[in-house]
């Protein structure tokens, strides 16, 4: 999962602890709240959507699709039916989208939590080695063949090549595949789940 700058009217769900997985899609973008914290007015630099979101879902993440877009952070909210108001307001800051985002006021204390799935082969060739990857574009995969090791980054639909510089010689080989992806706002590198297969040429 890669992150992208939030607009209105894209698609937004949002995973929150006390009221779950619901969706709707951005209303506001680059909006300031004055939210109560413990009694203290506080300004919120972010986005409304219309997914609802109840006290205790803050902290959870919103997603358009495969993209992070934000963190759960405020709202008016106290039931599921509240969500159709008209001044209803759930509200998130964004990852890294404009001035006041979650990257700037967490620091490092924030970091984005992303899939990373494990690759599957595709093609096992004498000279290139591919596959698909539940990860966004940009992710690297790692495979390592008899020893040697490659780098494959991955592109659109989550598919990755690796050519060989020299082509495989007759007989059997192993082959292992690992992918990682460090996201803009992340001080870390998510490494999915590594795959290995035995083939013969």
């Amino acid at each position: 999962m890669g992150r992208v700058c939030v607009t209105i009217g894209m698609p937004a769900c949002k995973s929150g602890s006390t009221s779950g997985w619901t969706c709707g899609v951005v209303t506001a973008d680059k909006v300031t709240e004055s939210v109560n914290d413990n009694g203290e007015l506080l300004d919120v630099y972010g986005f409304h959507f219309s997914a609802f979101l109840l006290s205790g879902d803050s902290g959870g993440a919103i997603v358009s699709g495969h993209y992070s877009i934000g963190v759960d952070s405020y709202g008016n909210m106290s039931s599921c039916d509240d969500a159709v108001d008209d001044d209803a307001v759930a509200g998130g800051f964004a990852i890294v989208d404009g001035k006041y985002n979650a990257e700037v006021m967490f620091k490092h204390g924030f970091n984005l939590s992303i899939n990373v799935g494990q690759p599957k082969f595709a093609k096992l060739a004498a000279g290139q080695i591919s596959g698909m990857v539940d990860a966004a574009a940009g992710a690297k995969v790692t495979v390592t063949v008899d020893g040697k090791s490659y780098v494959a980054i991955v592109g659109n639909a989550g598919v990755w090549t690796v050519r060989l510089p020299k082509a495989l010689a007759p007989g059997s080989h192993k082959v292992t595949a690992v992918a990682s992806l460090q996201s803009k706002g992340s001080d870390f590198t998510t490494t999915g789940a590594a795959a290995s297969r035995k083939f013969t040429l």
